[in-house]
């Protein structure tokens, strides 16, 4: 077999990264894929990786090192930055050397500086909440609204864009290696030939002119497009998004899904919407698109039972987690309404702590108001706000059990791991998220509100149960490793490049 290239598209995530301090989903997912992918391949001699973005000149596929790709993910992590090396095991030139320094150096201090603040708001909110509950509660408010204030300073001041590196020498690229013999350099500035991989699995939907990208990497190069998708939403469920977006996201769709040699989609709720969408706009696949196993957990897993725990989260087992980016579909309103009835209907200290981490993001400004109004439902509403890996592995490992009551998914990430971290998760039974708890997590109808409640309740209520729940999940889950990702990704690149392109055609 000839030798070909993956080259891996990041232009969606340097983007992502110019405008966002924490990775969300999709960027994890990539981040854990790419830690894998190079030691998944079976013939490192026929089979490189390498990495590209939108050229500033207009190219539609600049080459970037691997080092550039480190600090990238680097730039999106304050506790990550070790571990990120993993990516590239190159020996630079001095000039190179400095040139990685320097860069390093700033994503350290934006790094160091994110560290302290979360380390200031958690020492202050922990020291509130071990007061007595006549004194801690108003300094609770107090400081929270200092808090905010400062985060919004801290805002303004702290906007920065990823360096990309635009170095006009004649460098060799060097693909990262996880063990294996090294690879050959890839010449600069251009080392794509027809037959190439132009992977795709980041979210490229961002871009509208993507499909005419596209275009031109096949015609410049010849290279294959492979494409992985994770959700149909805008179009699934319109309600939750600008119509801007909604028809943005059709027409870039319609424009890239032909031009692709295979897709890839990450359960089989996103492949029949796929297919349904086929069919609507009159388009056949040759094959239907791959199932892609999705993998589990972030980060260094091993400290997530050994290592101690992050300073001023909430003590352990006295709150419910629910780990998601605030958005209306992810439902965070339902929670919101089933706790302030436990609070009307229950002894205040006998209601666990609701736990809301991740970012407030899209149509959740009635949800953040209604949290502000209530004082967080007397402090038994807490957000917080773009958590590190840290923070999350603690957040986790310490909660009472998880609750993701999303209206829609393309998988269901935060399900997968809390069973991964052996604690249990009450659900929604809707599209992909029973595919990515299977047997472990149980469900309820997120449009039943009584059933909602009632679930709970009962899940508050029966510690026994609780125990019991948890250690079947400890005996029996196994999680699937990044690594059958990887190599289903791997595959299907495979297949791509030994067929002719596109495989797309209208129907009739």
């Amino acid at each position: 077999m000839a030798a070909y290239t993956i080259w891996i598209d990041m232009e969606d995530i340097f983007q992502y990264a110019a405008h966002n301090r924490r990775p969300s989903g999709i960027q994890r997912q990539v981040y854990e894929i790419l830690q894998v992918l190079q030691g998944c391949i079976s013939r490192p001699e026929d089979v490189r990786i390498g990495y590209v973005r939108k050229g500033a000149d207009g190219d539609p596929a600049c080459i970037v090192s691997a080092q550039d790709v480190e600090n990238l993910f680097a730039s999106l992590a304050d506790d990550e930055i070790a571990s990120v090396s993993g990516l590239s095991r190159k020996t630079p030139s001095s000039k190179q050397a400095r040139r990685k320094n320097f860069s390093l150096q700033s994503v350290n201090a934006k790094a160091v500086a994110f560290r302290q603040f979360n380390s200031l708001r958690h020492a202050l909110i922990r020291k509130f909440e071990q007061m007595p509950e006549p004194v801690g509660r108003p300094l609770l408010r107090a400081g929270t609204l200092q808090m905010r204030v400062l985060r919004m300073i801290r805002d303004l001041r702290n906007q920065s864009a990823v360096r990309h590196s635009a170095s006009g020498e004649n460098v060799p690229v060097r693909i990262p290696q996880s063990g294996r013999g090294s690879s050959a350099p890839l010449p600069r500035p251009h080392g794509m030939k027809p037959d190439d991989i132009f992977l795709v699995m980041g979210a490229a939907w961002a871009d509208a002119a993507f499909g005419e990208r596209l275009r031109a990497v096949r015609k410049s190069y010849g290279m294959k497009p492979v494409l992985l998708i994770y959700d149909l939403i805008p179009l699934t469920c319109p309600e939750w998004f600008p119509p801007q977006v909604v028809s943005t996201f059709s027409a870039w769709l319609e424009n890239v899904i032909p031009q692709c040699s295979d897709i890839m989609v990450i359960s089989h709720a996103t492949k029949k919407d796929v297919q349904d969408f086929l069919v609507q706009r009159s388009l056949h696949l040759n094959q239907a698109p791959w199932v892609v196993p999705m993998g589990g957990g972030f980060g260094d897993m091993s400290v997530a039972t050994s290592g101690p725990d992050a300073p001023g989260l909430p003590p352990a087992k006295s709150y419910v987690l629910f780990v998601s980016t605030l958005e209306a579909r992810k439902n965070h309103i339902l929670m919101f309404q089933v706790w302030a009835r436990l609070l009307r209907e229950k002894a205040y200290t006998d209601v666990p702590t609701l736990v809301f981490a991740g970012r407030p993001a899209s149509m959740v400004e009635d949800l953040m108001q209604q949290m502000e109004n209530t004082d967080y439902l007397d402090g038994k509403v807490r957000l917080i706000r773009e958590p590190s890996d840290e923070e999350l592995r603690c957040l986790y490992k310490n909660c009472l059990f998880t609750v993701f009551p999303s209206l829609y998914e393309g998988w269901g990430l935060p399900v997968t791991e809390s069973l991964l971290f052996g604690r249990p998760c009450v659900a929604s039974n809707v599209t992909s998220i029973p595919e990515a708890g299977g047997d472990f997590a149980r469900y309820f109808d997120p449009y039943d509100f009584e059933t909602v409640y009632d679930t709970i309740c009962r899940t508050i209520e029966d510690r026994e149960g609780l125990k019991a729940w948890e250690d079947q999940i400890r005996k029996n889950f196994r999680p699937t490793p990044w690594s059958d990702t990887a190599k289903a990704i791997l595959q299907s690149c495979e297949v791509a490049h030994q067929s002719s392109q596109p495989t797309l055609r209208r129907a009739g």
